[in-house]
């Protein structure tokens, strides 16, 4: 019916059609132009892609977090972190650099 149809229809009923089409074409190859106040997309996250290296701090956590833990069992998760960090404030500076030297290892 559909192509019948089609057969019977002169240029200007055609062109009609075209000209939709074309236009159907154009919007969907259209991209909207980025702006300064537009939304950008999130890259997607790479899950192959390799960790970023500790910081000194966090190094220092991974060491004493079991003697904070064992220390004060009762302790929540928020607690015991103020209390490394508490630890970390009160290190002397010698075991500081000795936490910073690492750091830098990590990071090479």
């Amino acid at each position: 019916k559909c192509a019948e149809r089609w057969k019977q229809m002169n240029e200007p009923e055609k062109k009609c059609f075209a000209d939709t089409d074309e236009k159907d074409k154009e919007m969907a190859s259209y991209a909207p132009p980025t702006e300064a106040g537009g939304r950008r997309k999130k890259k997607k996250k790479d899950l192959n892609a390799q960790k970023r290296p500790l910081s000194a701090f966090f190094l220092f956590c991974a060491d004493e977090h079991f003697n904070v833990t064992a220390q004060y069992p009762q302790y929540s998760v928020g607690e015991a972190a103020k209390a490394l960090g508490e630890r970390w404030n009160k290190v002397p500076a010698e075991l500081k650099v000795q936490y910073e030297a690492k750091e830098a290892l990590d990071k090479t």
